[in-house]
């Protein structure tokens, strides 16, 4: 059989295709005979009939689809050996293909038909078709020989001697045909040990005397052991009369062989294995044909899902046939749930379908020129809605009629977002820079007024109007015009924006006002200028000094306080204290509240010991308690004890947080030396009172004994009567 006498059997419940497929293969393969079938049923008898080299197969027809046709064909001895090819508009429907393999399908070709990818198809499987009809043959050869050996075996038991000597013209007969035959053959014992044909031998480059020696194992491909195994066990189990499977062999060069093998156990009368008989063909080119094939479509489903849009290919309905990963992802769906489904009824909003599946249409219709710009939303599988921007172009089949559209959209919602957002940014901007009561302006490169907001008039005495189209120098005072000049430049060479800067300006009416300045350059496309925000701070200038004169009066009342004043932060560190304060401790130390330690002191009157977090300034930072009239007696840095009144109180905002904390020292020492010095004193005064008062005491007791023996003395002596 030569390609040009090819035979075509054609299934499809479409008339059309069938006219199509039929002018595409005389096209490419002239000479082709095509025969067609309406129906899966009739293309199964004309196959019985035909016995066509390739069977081109549709899928979805009515009644019996192409994989029940296709399953009953394969069953069918007259019809197996037929290669099947089915033929769908389903390229990337994995499901699809994985059920045509299934049902015994040899290849999948997608419509639009690829004329090269067709003939390349149609060539293999003829190929295929001839190896399965020669393998079929050989088969049938061996299937008569061995059903004559095993007649012959039955009258050896009458006749001996015949039976002998027909056997062995029987075993030459087989040699002979084993060792002649085109097909490569192998006789495998269950040891491994192989007997090959010449056939076998050519085909992995050794002498059938150097595969004598070698066993299965020995010429089987490694990741091939486990299959070549499990068919041996199923063979010597029983489990299998006979297998076909795919193998790999390795060639003396080390090359590979890709084959398509039936294999069969032989049994003694006993039952016993004997040898493996196979029948091998060599598809190293088909395979290598359908990887090929496998790594264009790979290759080319690479370029589509690197590209940065989502690529859509809808066939004349309207059914997505292909679509790429950022399609996908843009979707949330796997490929495998868009394919195959309505684009307008699965992925739109309603509220559109019906606008853009007319628009498909006039496309299809080709009422529309391709290349056109359209956005419109999309559904996730979340269901929100994303923003694409299309454009489309028409595919074609081999007469030129619009088969389909193939759109590249990409996913624009984040872009309007933001335009949405920087127009809403821009309406705000306008808003807050009217209202404000600081006055915004812009200017060019070369320092011309383009814009100022509404708050120059009452800064400035002058209307937006007057104050656009004129340089801003002509707003400030003349001696300030280098300044500003020089700030600028210097802002411009450090890449930074100007901040703070301080200038006077001159109103309409000829008057001064200090005005801050803060600005940025701006350089978009070719527009350059600077951006600015100008500040009247007169009063606050004002306020400012009276400020500082303040502070420096405090600072004078700090420095000479007769009694020590510290200050510390929030977190209870010392920051400074006043010189009085120093004079106390004898030193300045700026500690946390951690390092309290250094400072060592005792309450009096208890002389209790002072730990770090014991200390006054510790209780008023924690619990924000104000503490007086603690008497301390402190060991100062210079090494002397003193006498001191300690006091802390907290300083609250007005949520009555912790701002910081003031602590006042009193040195009592001296008074409480004068103290103690007259307290002696007055001890002496009263002991030398008492003293005194006894003796006081004591004097007027004896002055009162002394008087009355005195009025005793005094008294007249009464002697008694004479009467007694």
């Amino acid at each position: 059989m030569t390609i040009e006498a090819l035979k075509i059997l054609a299934i499809d419940d479409n008339a059309d295709n069938l006219i199509t497929l039929r002018a595409v293969v005389r096209d490419v393969l002239p000479g082709t005979a095509v025969v067609t079938a309406s129906s899966g049923p009739q293309g199964i008898a004309q196959a019985q009939a035909e016995d066509p080299d390739v069977i081109l197969l549709d899928i979805v027809m009515p009644g019996m689809d192409g994989y029940e046709a296709c399953r009953r064909l394969k069953a069918d001895e007259r019809t197996r050996h037929i290669p099947v090819v089915f033929l769908t508009a389903l390229r990337g429907d994995r499901e699809s293909r994985v059920r045509a393999l299934e049902a015994g399908a040899e290849a999948f070709l997608a419509k639009p038909l690829d004329e090269v990818e067709l003939t390349a198809q149609i060539r293999a499987m003829a190929k295929i078709k001839a190896a399965n009809v020669l393998a079929r043959q050989e088969q049938g050869r061996l299937a008569a020989l061995v059903a004559e050996r095993t007649a012959e075996l039955e009258r050896e038991l009458a006749e001996r001697v015949r039976a002998e000597e027909a056997l062995r013209e029987s075993e030459d007969k087989f040699k002979y045909v084993f060792d002649h035959s085109i097909v490569a053959k192998s006789l495998t014992l269950p040891s491994g040990e192989v007997n090959v044909n010449q056939a076998f031998a050519d085909m992995l480059g050794y002498t059938r005397a150097e595969l004598q020696n070698l066993k299965w194992q020995d010429i089987t491909h490694p990741d091939d052991f486990a299959l070549s195994q499990n068919v041996s066990t199923a063979l010597l189990s029983g489990a299998e009369a006979s297998l076909r499977f795919k193998k790999r062999y390795l060639r003396r060069d080390g090359g590979v062989v890709w084959t398509d093998l039936s294999t069969s156990l032989r049994r003694d009368h006993e039952g016993k294995p004997l040898y493996f008989m196979t029948a091998v063909s060599d598809i190293t080119a088909q395979v290598q044909a359908e990887a090929a094939l496998r790594q264009e479509k790979d290759r080319a489903q690479e370029y589509l899902d690197i590209a940065g849009v989502m690529l859509v290919a809808f066939d004349t309905a309207g059914k997505v046939i292909l679509i790429n990963q950022r399609g996908t992802e843009i979707l949330g769906r796997r490929q495998e749930e868009i394919i195959g489904q309505d684009w307008f009824e699965g992925f739109l909003p309603l509220r559109i379908r019906d606008q853009v599946r007319a628009v498909f249409g006039r496309l299809m219709a080709g009422e529309v020129e391709p290349g056109g710009h359209y956005e419109n939303p999309v559904l996730t599988a979340g269901g929100e809605e994303r923003i694409v921007a299309w454009h489309n172009a028409t595919l074609k089949d081999g007469a030129g009629r619009i088969s389909g559209i193939l759109s590249s959209g990409e996913d624009i919602t984040e872009r309007k977002r933001a335009e949405d957002a920087l127009r809403a940014s821009e309406e705000k901007f306008r808003t807050i820079t009217e209202q404000m009561t600081d006055m915004v302006f812009v200017s060019d490169g070369t320092g011309t007024v383009t814009y100022v907001s509404p708050a120059a008039e009452p800064l400035f005495g002058f209307t937006p109007a007057e104050m656009q189209s004129r340089p801003f120098a002509d707003f400030l005072v003349e001696t300030d015009i280098p300044t500003a000049a020089a700030a600028f430049t210097a802002a411009i060479a450090a890449g930074i924006p100007t901040r703070n800067l301080e200038l006077r300006m001159q109103r309409k009416d000829g008057s001064v006002f200090t005005g801050e300045l803060s600005g940025t350059l701006y350089q978009r496309d070719d527009l350059r200028g600077s951006i600015g925000l100008i500040r009247d701070v007169t009063e606050r200038k004002r306020a400012e000094d009276t400020l500082r004169e303040r502070e420096d009066t405090l600072q004078k009342i700090f420095n000479i306080l007769p009694i020590g004043l510290w200050f510390a932060d929030k977190d209870g560190r010392l920051l400074r204290g006043n010189p009085a304060g120093i004079a106390i401790w004898g030193g300045e130390p700026q500690v946390a509240p951690a390092e309290y330690g250094v400072f060592k002191a005792r309450r009096l009157p208890s002389g209790q010991e002072i730990a770090a977090d014991d200390w006054a300034l510790a209780h008023t930072i924690r619990e924000r308690v104000t503490i007086v009239d603690e008497l301390l007696e402190i060991d100062a840095f210079d090494g002397k004890k003193k006498i001191i009144l300690n006091y802390t109180a907290p300083v609250l905002d007005e949520q009555g947080a912790v701002l910081g904390a003031i602590v006042v020292n009193q040195d009592l020492t001296e008074r409480k030396q004068a103290e103690d010095k007259i307290q002696q004193q007055l001890h002496e005064l009263k002991r030398w009172y008492n003293v005194t008062l006894e003796r006081e005491t004591r004097s007027l007791e004896l002055k009162h004994e002394v008087n009355k023996l005195l009025r005793r003395l005094n008294e007249p002596i009464r002697y008694p009567s004479a009467e007694k």
